[in-house]
């Protein structure tokens, strides 16, 4: 299976930057092979450094998803790029907290309660860790196919919602900028938080600014939202989410407003539903075997991609 392809690889290296005042650690496997991408994942709960999850009683059952194992898993699933995965700054419980790249956390499950800043610093700590990760050997200025897993997803939320502050014109050096100027692709994996459900940038103001960011850029990143049936909530799959995400709106609902709001500024949200499967863990966390990675697949003549979703899996 998928998940089970991690004893042949490298162990991977750990990457620290200095970043706003901190450290953001990150664990980085380097594709032997030159040309390809730089892939950057940011996990959600659950997975933090191996050896810390080891000594966390709560934790230790499931190494097979620290940061370190699913480095591996991703660059066995993607020969040819290289592959980041950020370290959560603060781990409790099994909650990952995304201190400093999203402000007003809840301080007891690391859900962004405070929303999203058009001026925050995210952009800077996810390029610090670039740049370190460059000063290790990875290839520089290679395109970034940034990925938010789960509670992960809060961190590309920001990361868009910076993307389109009203100053960027007039800061040609701002990190985020120079992120923009390289990133290829944004994918949210099965995006949601543990009170609040799908989590996907909802807000008017930073939702125009964003995407006319992204529409403007040279070339465009392309978007695309994946959905195992662990998150999905509507039609024919309902019967397999746990109950506390059904609840009025859900995430295919919220999906296709994302689009929606996207779509006015010419910005295309390319959505995956993958087939019905039990609502466990497991199902999460394999969705990083199966999605599709936009970056490999080709634009069609006349256009981006605009995969419908399917009606009987349309809910709200």
């Amino acid at each position: 299976r998928g998940g089970r392809r991690e004893s042949p690889m490298r162990t991977p290296t750990r990457v620290q930057a200095a970043a706003c005042g901190s450290v953001v650690a990150a664990s980085m496997l380097q594709s032997p092979v030159a040309g390809g991408s730089t892939v950057v994942l940011v996990p959600g709960d659950i997975s933090a450094p191996r050896e810390e999850m080891a000594h966390d009683a709560e934790l230790g059952c499931y190494s097979r998803w620290s940061v370190e194992a699913l480095a591996v898993r991703l660059a066995a699933r993607l020969p040819g790029d290289s592959v980041i995965v950020l370290h959560p700054p603060r781990h409790e419980h099994g909650f990952s907290f995304w201190d400093g790249f999203v402000h007003g956390l809840d301080q007891r499950t690391g859900d962004p309660v405070g929303g999203y800043d058009g001026a925050g610093t995210c952009c800077a700590r996810v390029w610090a860790v670039l740049e370190a990760a460059e000063r290790q050997g990875m290839d520089a200025g290679t395109p970034v196919q940034l990925l938010g897993f789960s509670k992960g997803g809060i961190v590309l939320n920001q990361v868009l919602a910076e993307f389109g502050r009203g100053s960027l014109a007039a800061e040609a050096g701002a990190p985020a900028v120079r992120l923009l100027g390289r990133m290829a692709s944004m994918t949210w994996l099965d995006p949601g938080v543990s009170a609040q459900g799908p989590v996907l940038l909802d807000k008017h103001r930073l939702l125009k600014h964003g995407a006319r960011a992204v529409a403007g850029a040279q070339p465009p990143p392309r978007l695309a939202v994946a959905l195992s049936s662990y998150t999905a909530t509507a039609g024919a799959w309902r019967a397999w989410v746990p109950r506390w995400m059904q609840t009025q709106g859900g995430t295919i609902t919220a999906l296709r407003r994302f689009q929606r709001q996207m779509g006015r500024h010419g910005v295309v949200v390319e959505p995956e539903l993958l087939p019905p499967r039990p609502a466990t863990l497991e199902t999460h966390f394999e969705l990083l075997d199966a999605f599709s990675p936009v970056w490999r697949a080709a634009i069609p003549q006349g256009g981006r991609p605009g995969r419908r979703l399917p009606e009987s899996h349309v809910g709200g």
